[in-house]
């Protein structure tokens, strides 16, 4: 679950039943996306409420058609793609987005026991012998825009000048009518090559419904183009299909040994005996969550470092039980660049993070290990593929 970013909504922040609101609405799972649209539209109605000097839990349908109002009234900024437009008020499907949200956090405050009804009035059709009801915006249905044969082939012509990975990513939101949410989150193990078939997940749709599209040859043949490309670039073809080539660039792989004998005998899950050992070249960091740690690229030497030549080094070496395999790491910029330069580069990398603590509480300069940290030099550019082992 995504944290709220409450610095958008500073009004809101402050109001006490509009922060439970809007916390109640990432709690019950709504997208990160909606959270926003709904945080900017009480924060606008609050604002308003607050310029009127209206309290929101007092607060009528007057109050609410005021807002409304004065939203229509707020000069617009002219877009060249909708030059029709009127000069004043947001688009209709904006309008209707803010009633439905602080409809919502009206709703919430009648269930909560602190109104005993919504000023925001829910449209209501003509069903089963009831008359119709205006909601309190009319909504415009405006017929969707069609490109001609002449943009068509304007479209065709910038496409053929991008990037194998752009083209298909073209290709496949045409075929399939795929959202941009729902294109960008595709996974290869989504495609069924076979039968030219795309299994949307639920968690990536906006409905939360998982469905099934197809796609035609042409984007097929772009398919398979570019995960020969991937795998050439990678090293691998699974995961995320639209990785692009700046997440290539900072990933690397490391060398890491299990203990299984750890593992079996419970030692591991007691918090006994380490399991997991990186090899870092001159010794191992047995932190299980190594990649979350800053100073994985220059170890500052702390209780979770274990030297090669210490004997406990040495038995990792020679026991039985100790299973080989590879893991994936991304690497931040500064990372990757101090990586790719010399001795001094990854120095420099270790005075920035001196007073940054270590997972095992302090700090490098606590430790007084600044001068004497080990750089991590096993590190390699081949990303292996999913559940391959070293076996060595």
């Amino acid at each position: 679950m995504a944290p709220i970013p409450w610095g958008k909504f500073p009004t809101l922040a402050e109001h006490q039943l509009a922060r439970r609101w809007l916390q109640f609405m990432t709690n019950i799972g709504r997208a990160s996306n909606t959270i926003d649209a709904y945080g900017r539209a009480v924060e606008d109605h609050l604002r308003f409420c607050a310029v009127e000097g209206t309290d929101p839990v007092l607060a009528g349908a007057d109050t609410v058609a005021a807002w409304i109002g004065d939203m229509l009234d707020r000069p617009r900024q002219r877009s060249a793609k909708a030059p029709l437009h009127p000069e004043t008020g947001p688009a209709n499907a904006t309008v209707q987005q803010r009633v439905v949200a602080v409809r919502s956090f009206y709703e919430y405050l009648v269930e909560d026991g602190l109104r005993e009804r919504n000023p925001v009035r829910r449209g209501q059709p003509s069903r089963r012998g009831r008359s119709p009801r205006q909601g309190l915006v009319r909504r415009l249905e405006q017929a969707p825009w069609i490109p001609n044969e002449d943009v068509w082939q304007r479209i065709l012509a910038a496409c053929a000048e991008e990037s194998l990975r752009n083209r298909l990513m073209v290709a496949l939101a045409y075929d399939g009518a795929l959202r941009r949410e729902e294109l960008v989150q595709l996974d290869v193990e989504d495609f069924e090559h076979a039968h030219r078939l795309i299994h949307l997940r639920a968690e990536t749709t906006k409905s939360q419904r998982a469905r099934e599209v197809a796609f035609g040859v042409s984007s097929s043949r772009l398919f398979s183009a570019y995960l020969n490309e991937r795998r050439g670039m990678f090293g691998r073809i699974d995961g995320p299909l639209f990785r692009s080539a700046y997440f290539g660039r900072n990933v690397r792989t490391i060398q890491v040994l299990i203990d299984r004998e750890s593992i079996l005998t419970g030692a591991a899950a007691d918090g006994e005996q380490p399991w997991k050992y990186y090899d870092l070249g001159e010794g191992y960091c047995s932190y299980d969550f190594f990649a979350k740690c800053p100073h994985r690229l220059a170890c500052a030497r702390c209780p979770f470092y274990v030297p090669k030549d210490s004997t406990r080094g040495q038995l990792l070496a020679v026991k039985d039980g100790i299973d080989q395999m590879l893991e994936q790491l991304d690497l931040t910029d500064d990372e990757r660049e101090a990586l790719e330069g010399d001795r001094e580069a990854v120095t420099a990398l270790a005075e920035r993070l001196a007073d940054t603590p270590t997972p095992a509480g302090p700090t490098p300069r606590e430790l007084g290990t600044t001068d004497h940290f080990v750089p991590l030099t096993q590190l390699t550019n081949t990303i292996s593929r999913r559940g391959d082992h070293g076996g060595q």
